[in-house]
């Protein structure tokens, strides 16, 4: 089974996008959020998206990944069940989480905030996502230092091959 990483990015970070060419160069399958999935393939990364979740479209950036099926692939083990669970539901197991969260400090510095502003810009999914990927033992990349030392772990599991 190849490995997979999932990529749910608000900023486009340069790191995340030399981090899934790698990753793609090694083999490894690539989902993605829909905007990050676009992002990944405008810059020739081939990436699949997330399956979609039937929740109407004002609702649909607050919480496509707040959907069980995406914390089962970050959570699970590897198992015929979990693969047969997770491939009839559209996504594969993930081994690699690389996410940024949502700036809502240096929002707040930026334009006059209000409480509105403030919820719109509290980021829920991507917490939930760490603390999935963390309690599955996934590897997980939130800024170039982390891509680094994953891409230096990787390096080395992959000569112990």
């Amino acid at each position: 089974m190849p490995n997979h990483a999932l990529f749910t990015l608000d900023k486009k970070p340069s790191y995340a996008l030399s981090l899934a060419r790698k990753l793609h160069e090694w083999g490894w399958g690539i989902v993605a959020t829909d905007g990050t999935a676009d992002f990944l393939r405008r810059n020739k990364v081939p990436a699949a998206e997330l399956p979609r979740i039937p929740i109407p479209l004002t609702m649909r950036k607050r919480i496509k990944t707040l959907v069980p099926r995406v914390h089962l692939a970050l959570q699970a083990e590897d198992t015929e069940e979990v693969q047969g669970y997770l491939s009839a539901a559209g996504i594969p197991l993930i081994d690699l989480l690389c996410i940024d969260l949502y700036d809502i400090a240096g929002e707040s510095l930026r334009r006059e905030i209000d409480l509105r502003s403030i919820v719109e810009h509290t980021d829920v999914g991507g917490p939930a996502l760490i603390g999935s990927a963390g309690k599955g033992r996934r590897l997980i990349v939130c800024n170039a230092a982390t891509a680094e030392m994953a891409l230096d772990y990787l390096r080395m599991m992959r000569g112990k091959a």
